[in-house]
C-alpha cells in the first residue's frame, strides 16, 4: 500500500527530521551552477575556457570522491557533512571577492571537492540514521531540497542583478546558518526527548 507524503513523514525518525531542517536551510544557499560560470566569465574567462573549468570541476569531483568516502567512514558522516557546509561557505566568499583567474580556477576545484561531499555523504548519512525507511527518507530529502533549489536560484538571480557578489555573500550566510543549525540540532545524536520535531503530525 502506497503512503502519502504526510504518512511517510510521520513514520520517519526525529534524527532525520532534524537533519532535513539543516539540509533545507542549506538548499537555499545551493543555487544553480550557472552562476559560477557567469562569475568566471566576469573575471575574464572566455566561453571555451569556461568549458575547461567545468571539466576541471568534474575531475576534482571524481578524484576526491573515493577519499571523501573513506573520510566519512573514518571520522563519521556528520562531521564530513558539516565540513561540506564550511567548504561551501568559504567557497561562496571566495567567489564573492575573486578578482583573478587563478583564484577562480582554485575555487572550481574546491567546488568539485564540496560536490563530492554533498553528492555521496548526505545520502549515506540518511541511510545511517534511517535504517528502516532509508528509501522513503532519501526520496523525501530529494523532494524537499529539489523544491527549494528553484526559489534559491531565483533569489540568487535577483541578487546577481543588484550586484554579483551579493548572491555569493547571501549563500555564505545561509551556509553558516545551516552549519549552526546542524550543530544545534545534532541529527547524528539520539535525544532522550525529541520535542523539537515530533514523530506524528496532528
Amino acid at each position: 500500500q502506497r503512503e502519502n507524503m504526510f504518512g511517510t513523514w510521520a513514520m520517519l525518525s526525529p534524527e532525520f527530521k532534524r537533519y532535513l531542517v539543516a539540509a533545507g536551510i542549506f538548499s537555499l544557499a545551493y543555487f544553480s551552477f550557472g552562476f559560477l560560470l557567469l562569475r568566471a566569465h566576469s573575471v575574464g574567462f572566455s566561453a571555451k575556457d569556461i568549458v575547461l573549468l567545468y571539466a576541471l570541476f568534474n575531475i576534482a569531483f571524481v578524484v576526491t570522491s573515493p577519499l571523501i568516502g573513506k573520510l566519512g567512514d573514518h571520522f563519521g558522516r556528520a562531521r564530513i557533512i558539516m565540513l561540506g557546509y564550511l567548504i561551501y561557505l568559504l567557497m561562496s566568499l571566495g567567489f564573492a571577492f575573486a578578482t583573478t583567474q587563478w583564484q577562480v580556477i582554485a575555487l572550481f576545484i574546491v567546488y568539485g571537492v564540496f560536490y563530492a561531499i554533498d553528492e555521496v555523504q548526505s545520502k549515506a548519512f540518511i541511510a545511517d540514521i534511517e535504517l528502516e525507511r532509508r528509501a522513503s527518507a532519501i526520496g523525501l530529502y530529494n523532494f524537499v531540497t529539489g523544491l527549494i533549489y528553484l526559489p534559491a536560484s531565483l533569489i540568487a538571480g535577483a541578487l546577481w542583478l543588484l550586484h554579483p557578489s551579493s548572491a555569493f555573500i547571501m549563500a555564505a550566510c545561509l551556509a553558516f546558518i545551516a552549519l549552526a543549525t546542524f550543530l544545534f540540532l545534532r541529527p547524528d545524536k539520539k535525544c532522550s526527548s525529541d520535542t523539537l520535531l515530533p514523530n506524528t503530525i496532528d
